[in-house]
């Protein structure tokens, strides 16, 4: 499948399920150099809280530029050392350190797509289209998601992009 993205680039990527639909996506930048691609796959005609376990979700990013391994781990739990309580990650510490890792070091056009299935309640993190994750527990998938999709997350303008808001 190939498609165009908002700012005419093309995609060869295909959605990560039939039941998805791409939703909203956002070029983030840092200090004027190109991040990662991000793009949001919700159901049809979604309206509600993204976070929810009841909605299926899954969120692509493609990396534009290098980055260690240690970096996304580190940006991974200073956005949810913002967003929650010690208590909460102190109970879902376990799981986050199992997800991290599972993380390598990225080149540029690798991928991460973490998905969550709300009917099997799973979450799944995808490398490069190779599952290398897979979790039960439908609230580390609405925590760790919430880095993207959360308030106080990673980007505010990430996060309205990715959402429509």
């Amino acid at each position: 499948m190939v498609s165009a993205t908002t700012d005419g680039e093309k995609s060869d990527i295909a959605p990560p399920s039939n039941a998805l639909q791409l939703h909203g996506e956002y070029l983030l930048e840092y200090l004027w150099v190109d991040v990662y691609r991000a793009r949001l796959y919700l159901p049809q005609g979604f309206q509600g809280d993204v976070l929810s376990p009841a909605v299926s979700k899954s969120l692509q990013l493609t990396y534009l530029y290098p980055l260690k391994r240690e970096e996304l781990i580190e940006a991974a739990w200073i956005t949810l050392e913002r967003q929650h309580s010690p208590t909460l990650l102190a109970s879902l510490r376990d799981e986050i350190d199992q997800l991290h890792q599972r993380f390598s070091a990225i080149k540029p056009d690798d991928r991460y797509q973490l998905s969550y299935d709300s009917q099997q309640q799973s979450l799944t993190l995808l490398f490069n289209d190779e599952a290398v994750f897979r979790s039960q527990n439908p609230a580390l998938a609405q925590v760790y998601l919430g880095i993207w999709l959360g308030e106080n997350g990673l980007s505010e303008k990430l996060r309205s992009a990715l959402l429509k808001q």
